[in-house]
């Protein structure tokens, strides 16, 4: 049984379109308390951190703007994700930030989203 509804809800993840996915991660940081959200957006730090050190060779310029959503399953691995941009530098950022772990608070999945801007 417990296989059937993990396999039902992979299901539903998997046919989400970018917006709802978008709209999930933004109704999931809105709920968290001060701290949660600073956890949050420092491990968040630290995934970018490590796929723009990958990645940076790939910015063009100028550099435009995209976002990436993850699926964080209860165990803080990304298991899906979503990509509004279509550059190089960003297919290369959502690879690595599929690839990130983030905290997952009593081992519940979420949404979280990373959303890119550069001003020269």
């Amino acid at each position: 049984m417990t296989a059937l509804l993990f396999l039902a809800f992979q299901a539903a993840t998997a046919s989400l379109s970018y917006d709802q996915a978008k709209a999930l991660a933004d109704a999931h940081e809105a709920s968290l308390s001060p701290s949660a959200k600073s956890t949050l957006i420092k491990a968040q730090g630290d995934a970018l951190g490590g796929a723009f050190e990958t990645c940076g060779s790939r910015a063009e310029s100028p550099i435009k703007s995209f976002t990436v959503v993850v699926h964080v399953n209860g165990t803080g691995a990304a298991d899906q994700s979503w990509l509004r941009g279509d550059t190089a530098l960003a297919q290369c950022v959502q690879k690595e930030l599929a690839k990130a772990s983030l905290p997952a608070s009593d081992g519940q999945p979420f949404y979280a989203s990373y959303e890119f801007s550069f001003v020269p």
